[in-house]
């Protein structure tokens, strides 16, 4: 049996917040994505979802309990070998684009890919997820010449473009309309159809109706819960 994508086991996060010292964000969460699945995560603000979504990108280490990725002990491993598994198997998307000022399109897709190299193949993923989310006529323009909507496409085709197994996507529909909204489920259903799986924070209906979604959690006050 194939071990689960993402799997989180008792995991919990612990910030300290000034006078009222430590607050727990994440709570005991034991949950495993499944393998070629789409998990929404919905949650009121501040309920721990994007520290959730931290601790399956290794960005943070748990304060009790563990995160493992693929079958291994991820929680436990180095910061740069972290990084180095990070890249080798996720595409991340935090809230906002997190575009380069001064950047093109092209390259703020490309941007990933710089230390394994700029080989002709990933230059042509680049440029066919750039036209899977409508930026064609939009690939040597600069992020100050682009709309809030364009912004996010951009992010997304930098998401994808890796073919990566696992995505963690951070309210990814912000500023898309319908069309690119639907763009967005036939990318994660590709995904999924070739073993990939998302895992997605999102508070936007539309993509409850994805059909490329099989599973919705809810986090609430740090604990997850089933819908």
């Amino acid at each position: 049996m194939e071990p689960a994508p993402l799997e989180f086991k008792r995991a919990s996060k612990d910030f300290r917040d000034g006078p009222r010292g430590l607050v727990r964000a994440v709570n005991s969460v034991s949950w495993a994505l499944p393998r070629g699945a789409v998990a929404l995560l919905h949650g009121p603000s501040g309920a721990g979802k994007s520290t959730l979504l931290a601790l399956g990108a290794g960005l943070l280490l748990p304060s009790e309990g563990e995160v493992w990725l693929q079958g291994a002990h991820f929680s436990r491993l180095r910061e740069a070998h972290r990084a180095s598994r990070r890249r080798a198997l996720l595409g991340v998307l935090w809230q906002g684009p997190g575009l380069i000022p001064g950047l093109a399109s092209l390259a703020q897709v490309l941007l990933p890919s710089v230390p394994e190299g700029l080989t002709p193949a990933r230059r042509e993923a680049a440029l066919r997820w750039l036209a899977h989310f409508g930026l064609e006529s939009a690939r040597e323009a600069l992020p100050e010449d682009l709309s809030g909507g364009e912004k996010q496409r951009v992010a997304l085709a930098r998401a994808f473009a890796r073919d990566p197994s696992l995505l963690l996507l951070d309210e990814p529909s912000a500023h898309l309309d319908d069309p690119s909204v639907l763009a967005l489920g036939r990318a994660l259903g590709a995904l999924c159809a070739r073993g990939g799986s998302a895992l997605v924070v999102t508070h936007d209906p539309r993509l409850d109706a994805l059909p490329s979604v099989s599973e919705r959690r809810i986090l609430v006050q740090g604990s997850l819960e089933a819908v």
